[in-house]
């Protein structure tokens, strides 16, 4: 019998005896029993976390980063924001979390996810948050034109990485040194870099943890509007027709009553978009809500309300889920004017120039949840509209440069809750020869990132036993990486 096992390693190689995290007793256990610990240590962690939730996290920047990595003699720089937490971190031996933040204004860790720090406290891991290129206060230029933009790629973005985590490890302050062990995370765009990362960078990572991430480009996303259909199901039939009518009735209302459908969007506040573009934003009103796990709350409500009645509910839920008519209209896209709260336009020069992922109407009647309006013809024409010339992806081109869903990297974790539409350019079946592990989290209202959310006693068991696989993994991949190099 193996006595053994993985925590083991870690507390002799670690030295996690003072912190708490181990005890003795941790060196003699079988594989079951070590299971149960850690399941333990992690409900200890989730009470901590509930009781406690506060943190801090220092705020700092990163005075030269590169422009384009790709052309030596382009020696132009731009300052790029970061943060520290360092609470847990045991500054001898702790390993490094390295958080991506992407197409948002980063606000280094957020509140509403605090999985990552329960790791930081059960590993004494130091955590670091990166901005993204573009977004937020990381911006290399004072506006966003379309020439300006040429430097927002994905390639550039994983290189920034790189060239960042070269300047953490000769920064005195930190100490951190060639040896240490890092772990990169993101959930969504960011999910996909940090998988995209540990493929790109495996010197640099022992592990990736690739929350809903949406690691393959595609065109003509179909299978996103289906799983809409296939999540409101699960309430309830009734609540998938709803929506359905709703935007059947709408499309007639626009097809027929030019009068009326205008005074619709004005109510809206939306009279700046096309009538076309009004659609993708109404179709976004259900679909933010179900991808963000609120498919109960948002079948509640609409169920079985008339037209009139549904209408005065979407501007409700699209208020409360942040969902606003600049963020669908390239009359506003087309703004090139930076303000660090704006992050539309450069999103959107993203999917149009590389990864695509336009939602499109399924090609089944019966499973389609959004407007037939919103072809591929109509996000061409949208994307040109925003940049004043065609901008279009080659998604194929792309997915051979990453691999899309053929990628083979080890040690990557793909986590998905199945009522996420995201999940379909996710990995969801485990490559378990390369050690590329896919958990697939079933629980009602699972969805967008769920496992990084802060967790709670009240949170299903699939998420917590998702979360406790982490955790193990995590374990696994130091023990393992320790171990070789006897730190």
């Amino acid at each position: 019998m193996r006595k053994l096992i993985a925590a083991g390693v870690l507390c002799i190689l670690f030295g996690f005896f003072s912190t708490g995290n181990c005890s003795v007793d941790d060196l003699l256990l079988t594989e079951g029993e070590a299971e149960i610990l850690e399941t333990k240590k992690y409900f200890q962690l989730v009470e901590k976390i509930e009781k406690n939730p506060s943190y801090v996290q220092v705020e700092r920047w990163f005075d030269f980063q590169k422009l384009d990595h790709f052309n030596p003699s382009d020696s132009r720089t731009f300052r790029q924001r970061y943060w520290t937490m360092d609470l847990y971190w045991d500054r001898e031996r702790g390993p490094v979390l390295f958080w991506l933040c992407g197409e948002y204004t980063c606000p280094g860790i957020r509140k509403t996810r605090l999985f990552p720090v329960l790791l930081a406290q059960r590993f004494n891991a130091l955590i670091i948050v990166l901005e993204h290129r573009y977004y937020g206060a990381s911006q290399p230029f004072e506006d966003w034109s379309l020439p300006n933009l040429k430097w927002l790629t994905v390639q550039q973005a994983l290189d920034d990485t790189a060239y960042f985590v070269n300047f953490i490890k000769t920064n005195d302050e930190f100490h951190v040194g060639n040896d240490r062990p890092w772990i990169v995370i993101g959930g969504s765009y960011p999910g996909a870099m940090s998988a995209w990362y540990r493929y790109k960078y495996p010197h640099l990572t022992i592990g990736s943890l690739a929350s809903s991430a949406v690691i393959n480009a595609i065109a003509d996303f179909t299978a996103f509007d289906e799983q809409i259909y296939y999540s409101t199901r699960i309430s309830n039939l009734d609540c998938t027709t709803t929506i359905q009518n709703f935007t059947n009735d709408l499309d007639a209302i626009f097809a027929n009553d030019t009068d009326k459908s205008q005074q619709i969007k004005a109510s809206f506040g939306a009279e700046k978009l096309t009538d076309d573009e009004f659609f993708f934003y109404i179709a976004d009103v259900f679909v933010e809500t179900v991808q963000y796990g609120g498919r109960i709350a948002l079948c509640n409500k609409i169920t079985r309300k008339s037209f009139d009645s549904l209408l005065q509910l979407v501007k409700e839920i699209a208020n409360s889920s942040n969902v606003f008519p600049p963020d669908y209209g390239s009359y506003y896209l087309s703004n090139t004017t930076y303000d660090i709260d704006k992050n539309g336009r450069q999103w959107t020069y993203q999917y149009c120039s590389q990864m695509g992922w336009f939602q499109t109407p399924s090609k089944d009647p019966n499973l389609r949840m959004r407007s037939t309006r919103l072809s591929l013809n109509f996000y061409k024409k949208f994307c040109q509209d925003t940049f004043g010339e065609p901008v279009w992806p080659d998604v194929d081109y792309f997915n051979n440069q990453f691999g899309g869903l053929d990628m083979v990297v080890d040690n990557v974790i793909f986590s998905n809750g199945d009522e996420d539409p995201w999940r379909h350019a996710s990995l969801n079946v485990s490559k378990n020869a390369y050690h590329m592990d896919a958990l697939l989290i079933t629980c009602d209202d699972c969805a967008h990132c769920v496992d990084l959310n802060t967790p709670t006693k009240q949170d299903s068991r699939p998420l917590h036993n998702a979360r406790i696989k982490i955790l193990k993994t995590f374990a696994k991949w130091l023990s393992q990486y320790l171990s070789l190099i006897h730190i």
